[in-house]
């Protein structure tokens, strides 16, 4: 024997998208911010090596 179910029709799933209000895009700022900053540095720094040779 098999129990029946139903899906309910898409309308009425409602995906969760609440974000807090206090959510605060500043530590993703800052951690791009540091990122970019070794990056410019490795490749300063690969540049001169390679100019060395």
């Amino acid at each position: 024997s098999f129990q029946s179910f139903s899906i309910p029709p898409e309308s009425t799933h409602k995906p969760v998208t609440n974000i807090s209000s206090h959510f605060s895009f500043n530590h993703v700022e800052k951690s791009v911010s540091r990122l970019k900053k070794k990056l410019e540095d490795f490749c300063k720094e690969e540049t001169e090596q390679i100019s060395d040779r």
